[in-house]
């Protein structure tokens, strides 16, 4: 098969450095403001662990940049000493009294700032640089591209093949860049990234995230082939993707799971005084549009009742059944009062929510 067009800058090095003291162990924990100054003399401050690698103080470093209106390379020196953007440690041998440790931004160094270069690291497969990165910047990596216009997400989805890491990095990318990147074909291949996952021979799993952030893609052609085309044509009997309305319909289910874990969580997120039983109840009945037994198993989950909590102790102590009006006699039915520990009100409201799922996917199809 071909070769994919080379990215620009270069990969930073893969050297660590061990830790200067066993006494800086426990300190590795503890977060640090980071005050990053411009020679200009402005400044503007971030946390890190004080463990943070060095590779992951330019993903922060990148940050500062652009809130102080900068553009450009630059290098980061902590005192006298300059920080490389590898898996060194520089903020271990800060003293640890409380106040910013500060960081100095000089730009127009060092070229084509290497610790920016994503692609690059995904190119030469240092997919856990390129994730520690990615997280530590909060997401603004994920918006950098290469010399040739080629985003982050083109690139991971072409090597996926090279690392069990890449379905997690991608769907870290997807979070934070949402389906953006996946309906913006590359500037230097013409191809959108469900193609590129194709001609990289990407495993199932990376092209079902690829696909469930923009599900049109598998049908549409870049340089008249679609992305099965494109993967059978370079690979052969290698390339095990699943068919088009296999692939479809996985990532379907996918967009429907993260959906309902987007509305659990923020359930979750409401404020306490709207925790009471009638309260929640209500929400979580207009905001999922479960059936009313999944409902009450659901508030057993969220908002456990006091004779839930005291069941932890005191094994004879049965918890209460909050009684939750259905919206059917056959729901009536079902909804009768729980008996179950917490545990097993967690398992069953996770059995009814997967089995809901995949009862609704079935009439789809």
């Amino acid at each position: 098969s071909k070769d994919r067009p080379s990215s620009g800058g270069t990969a930073p090095g893969s050297a660590t450095t061990t830790r200067r003291c066993v006494d800086y162990m426990a300190a590795g924990d503890r977060e640090v403001q980071v005050a990053f100054s411009a020679p200009s003399g402005r400044s503007t401050t971030a946390y890190a662990r004080r463990d943070v690698m060095g590779m992951e103080l330019y993903a922060l470093g990148a940050g500062a940049v652009r809130l102080l209106g900068l553009s450009g390379s630059f290098a980061l020196s902590v005192g006298s000493l300059a920080v490389v953007a590898d898996g060194s440690q520089p903020l271990l041998g800060c003293s640890d009294d409380g106040t910013a440790v500060q960081v100095t931004l000089t730009m127009g160094c060092g070229g084509e700032n290497s610790a920016l270069s994503v692609p690059g690291l995904l190119r030469t497969g240092q997919w856990q640089h390129a994730l520690s990165m990615l997280r530590a910047s909060r997401g603004t990596l994920a918006a950098v591209r290469d010399a040739r216009g080629d985003s982050v997400l083109a690139w991971a989805a072409y090597r996926a093949r090279t690392s069990v890491l890449a379905p997690t990095f991608i769907k870290a990318l997807l979070r934070y860049r949402a389906a953006a990147d996946a309906r913006l074909p590359s500037p230097s291949t013409g191809l959108l990234p469900l193609h590129e996952a194709a001609w990289g021979n990407a495993p199932a799993s990376a092209a079902v995230l690829i696909c469930a952030a923009y599900p049109a893609a598998v049908h549409r052609r870049c340089g008249r082939e679609t992305p099965h085309e494109i993967g059978r044509y370079h690979h052969g009997k290698a390339f095990r993707w699943p068919s088009v309305e296999e692939l479809l319909q996985q990532a379907s289910l996918l967009r429907q799971e993260m959906q309902i874990l987007g509305r659990l969580a923020a359930v979750r997120r409401v404020p306490p005084s709207c925790l009471r039983p009638d309260n929640l109840y209500g929400a979580a009945a207009g905001c999922l549009r479960l059936p009313a037994s999944v409902l009450e198993l659901l508030g057993q989950f969220l908002a456990p009742t006091r004779e839930d909590k005291a069941s932890r102790t005191d094994p004879e102590a049965a918890p209460r059944s909050m009684p939750l009006a259905a919206t059917s006699p056959g729901d009536q039915a079902r909804a009768a009062p729980s008996q179950a520990s917490p545990a097993r009100a967690r398992q069953a409201a996770e059995e009814a929510l997967e089995s809901h799922v995949r009862a609704n996917q079935r009439c789809r199809v």
